[in-house]
């Protein structure tokens, strides 16, 4: 779904702008993309996220069947697992396996794979029998996978068929992340599920994470600007109760407000929040 129309280009930027700026430097957020050749996960990943990530030739290979596509600044790493055809999935699926283990044995929490999205066609009606292991290696290692039905018409009766074939999927989501022109009804069919896919992904997303997805997202979505809001509020709030801890003690122990704005580090407009300065009696 596209920003209401009734707000200009200019405003949304700054709103994106402003609210990018406020969530920088937060990490990142690995999503590891699975599916076969033509399912659209490029397409999905650029219509979902900014900076045109997915797009030809990008991709650093990690694996002779993954590759990794990511950018300076941006703070999405995107993992896209090809082979999932017959013919090469037993080699995908032993690479995946061994990446995961090295992946969630480091330390540093923005090298671990914090979702997967398992893509399939929805007009294939069909869930293979490698796409149903996929499922289960994933969520056997903490992995929450989210299906996503791709190409999807409105009210896909493929949805509650895939949710039974995919049991351990946390979550089946029907896309369609470009307009589709359909000659016998002569119309055009909207995007639709991309504002659905991007809610249910960030109920997954660990907390810590939650600020590098918010920054990913590309505000041509709806719910990708209320996820940037919602992201920006709970920092303030989070930010402002922790200038009232240190602004209790620090007025408890006799200090100096200039000073005291000064160690704690606050910004303005958070003393702005807080009622304005105090002086000492």
């Amino acid at each position: 779904m596209s920003m209401p129309q009734n707000d200009p280009p200019q405003l949304q930027d700054a709103i994106a702008d402003a609210i990018s700026t406020a969530t920088r430097g937060a990490g990142r957020v690995n999503i590891l993309v699975a599916g076969k050749t033509g399912v659209g996960k490029s397409t999905l990943i650029n219509a979902v996220f900014r900076g045109d990530l997915a797009r030809t030739g990008a991709g650093k290979p990690v694996t002779q069947t993954t590759q990794e596509f990511t950018r300076p600044g941006h703070p999405l790493t995107i993992i896209d697992t090809r082979g999932l055809e017959v013919g090469d999935y037993e080699r995908s699926r032993r690479e995946l396996a061994d990446l995961i283990r090295e992946r969630s044995a480091s330390t540093d929490q923005d090298r671990h794979l914090h979702v997967a999205w398992l893509c399939i066609q929805d007009s294939s009606h069909r869930v293979e029998d490698a796409e149903i292991e996929l499922c289960g290696m994933l969520a056997d290692a903490g992995i929450p996978v989210v299906a996503v039905l791709t190409k999807a018409r409105k009210n896909s009766a493929f949805v509650d068929e895939a949710r039974k074939l995919l049991p351990r999927a946390s979550q089946v989501v029907a896309v369609r992340a470009l307009a589709e022109w359909i000659d016998e009804l002569d119309a055009e069919l909207p995007p639709m599920g991309l504002d659905r896919l991007i809610e249910v992904t960030a109920q997954h997303i660990p907390e810590a994470q939650q600020r590098a997805y918010a920054n990913a997202l590309s505000t041509r979505n709806k719910q990708a600007l209320e996820v940037k809001k919602k992201v920006h509020r709970r920092i303030a709030w989070s930010d402002l109760a922790r200038f009232r801890t240190l602004e209790a003690s620090f007025w408890c122990s006799g200090g100096s407000d200039d000073a005291g704005s000064q160690a704690v580090g606050v910004p303005g407009w958070l003393g702005r929040l807080s009622g304005g300065s105090r002086g000492v009696a």
